[in-house]
């Protein structure tokens, strides 16, 4: 009997769960809101927000692209590229509430808003190549490529890597350079 009365308790929603669905739901992501809900699995808060007439769950708790874009202070497409580039998963969703895939301009873009950060946050770590050039005392043109040869970035697409990718693509360079330059000297102390 116990065993019917907790399975019949798991089935019913209280009225605080109810509430904190209807206020999370927009919110926050569904792995977070599985944390507020404990004892509830995705397929049922998924189900309830669905009865409840919450709207669609693919965008629950994401943010637009143009929102992500002005939280970080960065043009739509900009941030747009950041993303893509990190490898963010975007959910497509049209403005009336559909959520078919399409190629069409008016569909809005979607993403996790801790995912948006990371990306970001690395896109603010990277540096472009002739900016690497100029810290490290090397030319532009050969770092972009060496990494073009290495495959860190393709021909046209520009050229942004960690500041310790540059310092590795450079490192040959300055060996090789610093191991003539100490040959030399002990080719002049020896003669």
């Amino acid at each position: 009997m116990a065993r019917n009365e907790r399975s019949a308790r798991h089935l019913r929603w209280t009225a605080a769960e109810t509430a904190t669905l209807r206020r999370e739901w927009s919110q926050v992501q569904m792995k977070h809101l599985r944390q507020l809900l404990p004892g509830r699995s995705l397929v049922a808060i998924r189900k309830r927000a669905q009865k409840l007439g919450l709207g669609n769950s693919q965008t629950q708790g994401m943010l637009s692209v143009y929102a992500l874009a002005q939280r970080f202070g960065l043009a739509r497409a900009t941030m747009h590229k950041v993303l893509e580039r990190a490898g963010v998963r975007l959910a497509r969703q049209h403005p009336c509430g559909g959520t078919i895939e399409s190629r069409r301009k008016f569909w809005k873009l979607y993403a996790d808003l801790d995912d948006a950060r990371a990306a970001f946050e690395r896109w603010e770590r990277e540096e472009t190549a002739e900016f690497a050039a100029q810290r490290l005392g090397a030319s532009g043109r050969t770092l972009r490529l060496r990494a073009l040869s290495a495959g860190l970035v393709t021909f046209g697409a520009p050229a942004r890597l960690l500041p310790e990718q540059w310092d590795e693509l450079a490192a040959p360079k300055r060996a090789r350079r610093t191991g003539a330059a100490l040959q030399r000297r002990k080719d002049r102390e020896a003669a």
